[in-house]
C-alpha cells in the first residue's frame, strides 16, 4: 500500500525543514570549531617573561620560578602585578635539604 500524493508532499516538506535546521546547526557548529582551533595556536609557552615583550591571551611564561598564563587580550605587564596574568604553577622550595 503506497502513501497518497498529499502524504508524500507533506513528508517532503517536513524533510526539507529538518534538512535546513540541521544545515544551520552544522554551520553554527563549524564556525565555533574554527574559532576554537584559531585560539589553540595561542596556547604556547613563550619562555621566561621579558620586559617590553608583548604577550597574547593564552600564552604562558615563567617568572621567578612560577608559570603564568596571560588572561588579557594582550599584555606587557609583569606576571603577578595585576589582573592580566593567572598563576598556573607556583614555584616550589629551593630544595636545600636534598643530599647528593
Amino acid at each position: 500500500m503506497s502513501a497518497s500524493k498529499e502524504t508524500q508532499t507533506w513528508w517532503r516538506r517536513v524533510l526539507g525543514v529538518v534538512v535546513e535546521e540541521v544545515a544551520a546547526k552544522l554551520k553554527e557548529q563549524n564556525a565555533r570549531i574554527a574559532a576554537l582551533e584559531a585560539r589553540i595556536s595561542e596556547f604556547k609557552y613563550c619562555g621566561v617573561w621579558q620586559s617590553g615583550m608583548s604577550y597574547r591571551e593564552c600564552n604562558s611564561v615563567t617568572d621567578d620560578g612560577s608559570i603564568w598564563i596571560c588572561m588579557a587580550r594582550e599584555s606587557t605587564q609583569r606576571p603577578g602585578n595585576g589582573p592580566d596574568w593567572r598563576l598556573a604553577v607556583k614555584r616550589g622550595k629551593d630544595g636545600r635539604d636534598v643530599r647528593p
